[in-house]
């Protein structure tokens, strides 16, 4: 449909700003981290961490099964798939764009495809998207557009920690919430 197509463009138009503006990103993102004690950071950093999300989306799942609500079911049972799906996805583009990370201290326009270096898209904001969107979808209001607040502190996390270029993260963003909605 034509929201799809924006939705695209805007997702395509953002990943280019963002990859424009990497290197003054990073650089004002290493200064954030230069003062942070580390707990926000290890904190929001753990939430896309697919060996911690996809167990906790599993969870839930389960305790949705002891419940009536086929609505509260289905969500919980998206979320848990969408955060696979979303995983297993990252990890394949990974390889096949093979960009360096800034801690290689390479420049944000390192790709070397099919190779180590594993940086776009960032795999934890894929996943934390990824586990969010659906009950977005599933329950619009309030309380779930607060989650979404919760997978863009993976997102911030990932780039203060020198983890990842911020398109990296957009576009983990992008992947992570298109999973969530397709499925």
């Amino acid at each position: 449909t034509s929201r799809h197509a924006v939705y695209t463009l805007g997702a395509g138009g953002a990943l280019i700003l963002f990859t424009l503006a990497d290197e003054t990103i990073s650089g004002d993102a290493g200064e954030v981290r230069d003062r942070d004690n580390g707990l926000f950071l290890n904190a929001a950093n753990e939430v896309g961490d697919w060996r911690y999300a996809i167990p906790a989306a599993g969870a839930v799942f389960g305790a949705s099964l002891l419940t009536d609500d086929t609505r509260f079911q289905d969500a919980a049972f998206t979320s848990l798939e969408s955060a696979l799906y979303g995983n297993v996805l990252s990890s394949l583009l990974k390889g096949v764009f093979g960009r360096a990370r800034p801690r290689e201290q390479q420049g944000p326009y390192d790709f070397a495809p099919f190779t180590r270096q594993r940086s776009f898209p960032s795999g934890h904001t894929t996943v934390a998207f990824a586990v969010v969107t659906p009950w977005v979808v599933y329950y619009p209001g309030p309380l779930t557009y607060g989650l979404l607040a919760v997978a863009t502190g993976t997102a911030v996390t990932r780039v203060v920690r020198g983890d990842h270029w911020s398109s990296d993260v957009v576009g983990g963003a992008a992947l992570g919430t298109l999973v969530g909605v397709c499925v």
